[in-house]
């Protein structure tokens, strides 16, 4: 049997495997039934359709009495559990068979007669029970955001009934297998039932053929009226036509559908019906652009037209062999803040923010109609646009919306400025209109006073238009009594009762550590409260607790003065703990030495875990959750300390042998106290890297690579070179990993010098290289130039005028670079890649970079260099320069004739 469960089995499992811990740890389960976990386990059970009893009777039927079984043996019968469950699970669930051509079949339904109808099908069933046994990602499918996917989620329509549980509508379109009731009862009383045979007639006795194939079911009563008539005598509304009973019908569903294939429905089904059979959309699946085609007919189905109009479900009548087509989504949008239903919505082309809140349910009471904000993605950045949200829902404007987009309609402000508040001592607190509430007398009527209210004064607290606050005592005793003048409320002044019980003072005693219920108990300061009844109303002491305890007393007016005291527990001291005492009762295990063993490494799971002298390097892989596929496996590095008496500890590491079952090879092997086991990677152990190659290449795409050294050149001549129209002066390498960025290089260098590292880039894994498309043409910024610029632009294009330099096409387009005295001009180049190059300073003067087809000029300005004395500043004497020259060269020509 195949163990391959889904989510909903291995939760069923774990909870059975916990029940029977939960059973272990009792002598008979009946003992077990007041315990909460348990309850929720058998409920689990119950819901899941597995009786216990049963459960228990089948697994001791296997060999396996799991109500004897210790914790460890549960966990190695695991997989034998698993197998009595899931047979179970099979027995009871009625599961549909799949035939060879994928159609969903299930029992056929007997009539009252005792036939069988092999139209009736019971889809209900079949979409709930293959769904979760077949399908393990339709739970993923369910979890989807957009509105209209929970129409074929949640069960809106039952739709899937047999054939003779529904009433055909007089759209229906009759055709060979139907059965329909002809009933007559007037002066001529008839009950007939007719089927269409495979030529598309009935032929009642004694009348003439009748062709019905193919006429809706209003046509057909229409004209059975007038055949039947000529035979038998009733009036008008003495005659009926029924559908007794339907053909089925195959219907392919095809494209991002949770289940595709073909379905046998019941003809009288709407297309709808075939959806919500097969699950309805995936979650890129559109549901505003579904597809009915018949032979070279295609009709569009809008889910969200049936959510606005139900009555349009009974649209679209199906016949044999339709095909429903769902295609991917084209615009998604996300909807969030007032609206009545935030979530996902789908946008037919043309659909903007009037429908888009439309089909939101529309704006809540405190929605702010001014603007909304649209966060928008762009390539490399998010854009945040406001859009006049009045204004587009009465239909004036236009704001296009675009997929990805997110939709935030902001909520009005909820200040309350027509009240008054009052708090403390009443039994109704809160904020009262200042209408009916403007006096302190009047909202102390309203809010009703408590009987330990401080009724000698009151404070109201009133802030000013500076933001400050103002405390104004009132005299509440004499205003209720009638005997001072009340004081008048301004709105959002809060009264503030006084309780006497805040000027009581009261200390907490407080309860901690291994007890069954620790608490924290208010006493008034004086009194006192024995440690036997302290321990009587913690419920006693765990199991885990020591039998000594300590108090830590604190003096409530010197917090500086701090008291320790041990105490026994078992048996309990006749000791008194004072307001403020707090008792530490500590677990009876808290200083025992604490041992541990670690393993790490290519494991799934690193660890550490206590140390127990049985514990073997099979245990702890086990723990670990076993080795990854890439370690190494006969052999384990062992990272040891060892802590001689009195002396300094001594660290020793060593490797070791193991066998299949990761025993050690050497039998007096033993693990000891804070040993750390380390699995090796297999060296040089590497997976598939790609990198791709994309632009003006013969062969786009990725490639994998061969070896860790490949270089770009050797890329582009495994893509087919270049075409005609590539620019490798100005490729593109992006590097995702390890630091995300652009790499700068020159192409034609690294192609005529390859697997050179200087020129030639070696490449890594998610590396994308883009060759450019040669563009016969050059950008050059206006600014800082002497362009007249009449048209008010940012740069001009021309083309391109061969290898001359910045300066040059400056001068020669854009007229020059404007002179400033104080600064001098630099001219920059922005190649295609990205790269820059500005203007350089050498010894001869500055040298302007050149310029290549599709590159950018700009012009700046930097600070001249600075003399710290004008008068330093000499003039170059070239007589000097040239007589050294000629001496250089002269003694130049004399060595190299005396060599020769």
């Amino acid at each position: 049997m195949k163990l391959l469960l889904n989510r909903r089995y291995h939760r069923l499992i774990t909870a059975i495997i916990v029940l029977f811990w939960f059973a272990v740890g009792s002598r008979a389960m009946a003992q077990n039934l007041n315990n909460p976990a348990l309850t929720q386990i058998r409920t689990y059970l119950q819901n899941a359709n597995i009786d216990e009893k049963m459960l228990l009777d089948s697994l001791e039927a296997n060999g396996l009495k799991v109500t004897t079984m210790t914790r460890e043996q549960i966990i190695q019968n695991q997989k034998g559990i698993q197998e009595v469950v899931e047979r179970i699970k099979l027995q009871q669930t009625n599961q549909p068979k799949k035939s060879l051509d994928g159609d969903v079949q299930t029992d056929s339904v007997k009539s009252k007669k005792g036939t069988t109808h092999p139209d009736s099908l019971d889809l209900n069933r079949a979409l709930k029970d293959k769904l979760e046994l077949d399908t393990p990602g339709i739970k993923a499918n369910q979890n989807c955001e957009v509105f209209g996917h929970h129409f074929f989620r949640d069960n809106t329509f039952q739709v899937f009934q047999s054939s003779k549980d529904q009433t055909a509508t007089d759209l229906y379109v009759l055709g060979p297998g139907d059965k329909i009731n002809v009933l007559i009862f007037g002066r001529s009383q008839a009950d007939f039932t007719f089927e269409i045979n495979a030529n598309g007639y009935i032929q009642p006795q004694q009348m003439p053929k009748i062709f019905l194939s193919g006429l809706s079911l209003k046509e057909a009563k229409s004209m059975l009226f007038k055949k039947f008539e000529a035979f038998y005598t009733f009036e008008p509304g003495q005659f009926s036509v029924t559908v007794q009973a339907t053909r089925n019908i195959s219907v392919h569903v095809f494209g991002e559908v949770v289940r595709p294939g073909t379905y046998k429905l019941a003809s009288f089904h709407s297309a709808w019906a075939a959806l919500m059979a097969a699950a309805g959309p995936t979650c890129i699946g559109s549901v505003r652009n579904i597809e009915l085609i018949r032979g070279n007919v295609r009709q569009n189905l809008d889910v969200y037209q049936i959510l606005t109009n139900p009555s349009a479900f009974l649209d679209f009548p199906l016949q044999n062999n339709d095909i429903l087509s769902i295609p991917p989504y084209t615009k998604k949008i996300v909807v969030r803040g007032a609206v009545k239903r935030p979530m996902e919505y789908e946008l037919k082309e043309g659909e903007g923010m009037k429908e888009l809140i439309q089909y939101a349910g529309g704006l809540l009471a405190n929605a702010s109609t001014d603007w909304a904000q649209v966060k928008r993605y762009g390539r490399q950045m998010i854009k945040v646009e406001d859009a006049p949200l009045a204004a587009l829902l009465q239909g004036n404007g236009v704001f296009p919306l675009k997929d990805g987009d997110t939709l935030t309609v902001r909520a009005q402000g909820d200040d309350l400025k027509g009240y008054v508040k009052v708090t403390g001592a009443v039994y109704l607190p809160g904020e009262y209109a200042v209408e009916t509430a403007g006096t302190v007398k009047s909202l102390i009527f309203k809010a009703n006073l408590k009987p330990d209210a401080q009724t000698n004064l009151a404070v109201v607290l009133r802030q000013n238009s500076d933001q400050s606050t103002e405390a104004i005592t009132v005299p509440l005793e004499s205003i209720l009594q009638n005997t001072g003048e009340d004081f008048k409320l301004r709105a959002e002044d809060e009264l503030r009762i006084i309780s006497r019980t805040d000027f009581a003072q009261s200390f907490a005693i407080e309860v901690s550590g291994e007890v069954r219920k620790p608490f924290k108990l208010e006493l008034a300061y004086g009194s006192t409260f024995s440690l036997s009844g302290v321990l009587q109303m913690a419920e006693g002491l765990s199991p885990s607790a020591s039998k000594q305890g300590m108090i830590i007393r604190n003096d409530p007016f010197n917090i500086k003065n701090t008291e320790y005291m041990r105490v026994l527990l078992d048996p309990v001291a006749s000791q008194d703990l004072k307001p403020g005492d707090r008792l530490m009762v500590f677990n009876k295990d808290s200083f025992l030495p604490d041992f541990t063993v670690s393993i790490a490494g290519d494991v799934l799971n690193s660890g550490k875990f206590p140390y127990h002298p049985d514990l073997s390097i099979h245990d702890l892989v086990t723990l670990a959750g076993g080795l990854n596929w890439t370690a190494i496996k006969d052999k384990v590095y062992i990272y040891r300390v060892e802590i001689p008496g009195g002396k300094p500890t001594i660290k020793r590491s060593f490797s070791l042998a193991l066998d299949s079952n990761f025993k050690a090879l050497d039998p007096n092997f033993r693990l000891k106290p804070f040993d750390v086991l380390v699995f090796r990677k297999t060296p040089q152990f590497y997976l598939q890297e790609l990198v791709s190659i994309q632009g003006e290449v013969n062969s786009e795409g990725a490639y994998s690579l061969p070896r860790r050294s490949f270089h770009f050149s050797e890329l582009v001549k495994e893509a087919g070179g270049l075409t005609s129209e590539g620019d490798l002066r100005g490729v593109i390498l992006n590097r995702i990993e390890p630091i995300k960025g652009r790499i700068f290089f020159d192409g034609i260098k690294a192609i005529q010098n390859p697997r050179q590292v200087k020129f030639d880039p070696i490449l890594r894994s998610g590396d994308v290289v883009t060759i450019p498309r040669k563009l016969n043409m050059v950008i050059i910024e206006i600014s800082n130039t002497n362009y007249s610029n009449l048209l008010k632009r940012d740069s001009m294009i021309v083309t391109y005028q061969g290898r001359l330099h910045a300066k040059d096409y400056v001068e020669q387009f854009a007229a020059g670079a404007k002179e400033v005295d104080s600064l001098r001009t630099l001219y920059t180049v922005i190649h295609q890649n990205g790269y820059e190059e500005s203007s350089l300073k050498t010894w001869l003067g500055y040298r302007h970079p050149k310029v290549y087809p599709g590159d950018k000029v700009q012009v700046a300005y930097g600070a001249k260099p600075k003399y710290r004395n004008q008068q330093n500043k000499k003039s170059i004497d070239w007589d000097k320069i040239s007589a050294k020259a000629i001496t250089l060269l002269t003694t130049f020509a004399l060595l190299r004739a005396y060599f020769n």
